[in-house]
């Protein structure tokens, strides 16, 4: 779905779609769709007038956009502003813990006999 910003306010803010919606929700807010800062993927902050795609979901208080991509200036393919806070990029898969009853698992550590042969490589 596309619409644009009306209102920014720091961490969050507001979107008027594009399009026509009809959803039971939709007038709980006037009409305006709630966004917030940890939703946006190619920005930090958004400004009144951007224009953005996003998906629409509703919650108990309201209609929602999250995975919001801005478009359209000199940055729509400018990455340099991607906000990754609460992603691991530098942890590989099997960097975390796993207890179980009789073992745990450690950092690194995959035990030998519970890899089936097929997915064995030689390093």
């Amino acid at each position: 779905m596309r619409g644009e910003v009306l209102e920014w306010k720091s961490k969050f803010g507001w979107i008027k779609a594009h399009s026509s919606i009809d959803h039971p929700l939709l007038e709980k807010h006037r009409g305006k769709i709630y966004v917030n800062v940890i939703d946006l993927l190619n920005r930090d902050s958004l400004a009144p007038g951007d224009t953005c795609e996003f998906q629409l979901f509703s919650d108990v208080s309201g209609l929602g956009a999250e995975e919001c991509w801005v478009l359209g200036g000199d940055d729509e393919d400018d990455w340099s502003q991607w906000n990754n806070e609460g992603w691991d990029f530098e942890s590989d898969w099997n960097d975390w813990i796993k207890e179980e009853e009789d073992e745990d698992w450690q950092e690194g550590e995959w035990p030998d006999e519970e890899v089936p042969e097929e997915m064995k490589i030689d390093l």
